[in-house]
């Protein structure tokens, strides 16, 4: 004979429930409050190496996006290039070739081919070339399609281009990296005020079945636990207060929960009007 004990965000435990009240729900009180203790330690830490990590990605892509929008001068790169093109004394260089040569090799080219062209027959005068097609002259007044001319980009037209593509593609991944912060930074703020409200550990709890029914175990701590709790049934734990109402004992999901995760959930109001969280499956 078993219950499950669920509290803090998708946290329980099997307990055994063929024993008197009063030890089990002390071992609950305090399993509860330790695991909820160290979810959110847990969690905090893994916010914190988060948002390093982002601001780390933050403060490179807004380094691009400066040097983008702010280019090296041309007088300037061409003085780095230049420097880097200079040749060390003492490597092996070709020497160029003499402007005497050059001279000879165009004369020698342009006699072969003045000899080419007095080999080609000049053509007869008055006779027709078969391949000339006649033109129809019904088709001579016909108008001409219009075609529209391509204006041709520039080098410097197309390079301007890309440059302003990958501006607008960086600036779109700061949006999502600042996005992505922000959400972190609220994340952890619940963590922190999560971590105050439970500072402490519960005075007294109580359990709640899945029709919302408390309990009162605190009535029952001499009786059989077995005697009003029904095995095989999932209890959630609540925080009694002082003037006999209770507060559940969770965690609000989303302080847990990653950026990831938190694109595929959503909050579904179940039968009985109250908000039951849903994970969503991905269709695909």
């Amino acid at each position: 004979m078993f219950i499950l004990a669920s509290y803090g965000y998708k946290q329980g435990q099997i307990y055994n429930i063929n024993c008197q009240t009063a030890p089990l729900i002390e071992a609950i009180r305090k399993q509860a409050y330790t695991d909820i203790c160290n979810l959110l330690n847990n969690r905090q830490i893994q916010i914190v190496k988060e948002i390093d990590e982002t601001c780390q990605r933050l403060e490179a892509k807004q380094k691009k996006l400066y040097r983008l929008e702010n280019p090296i001068p041309d007088e300037e790169l061409k003085e780095v290039t230049s420097a880097k093109s200079k040749i060390r004394p003492g490597s092996d260089v070709k020497e160029p070739p003499k402007v005497e040569e050059n001279l000879e090799e165009v004369k020698k080219a342009d006699e072969v081919k003045e000899t080419k062209d007095q080999k080609k027959e000049p053509p007869q005068r008055g006779k027709i070339d078969k391949n000339v097609k006649k033109e129809d002259p019904k088709k001579a007044g016909a108008k001409k399609p219009v075609v529209e001319e391509v204006k041709e980009l520039s080098p410097e037209e197309i390079k301007a281009q890309k440059l302003e593509a990958e501006k607008d593609e960086v600036r779109k991944e700061i949006a999502e990296i600042q996005s992505r912060k922000e959400r972190l930074y609220e994340k952890q703020d619940i963590i922190k005020s999560s971590k105050e409200r439970y500072s402490l550990i519960p005075k007294e709890i109580d359990l709640i079945d899945q029709s919302g029914n408390r309990k009162f175990v605190k009535n029952k701590y001499e009786d059989l636990a077995s005697s009003f709790l029904n095995t095989r049934v999932v209890y959630q734990v609540a925080i009694l207060e002082e003037n006999d109402s209770y507060q559940l004992f969770d965690i609000d999901g989303y302080c847990i929960r990653t950026i990831e995760e938190d694109a595929t959930y959503i909050e579904e109001p179940d039968s009985k009007g109250k908000n039951k969280s849903k994970l969503a499956n991905k269709k695909k």
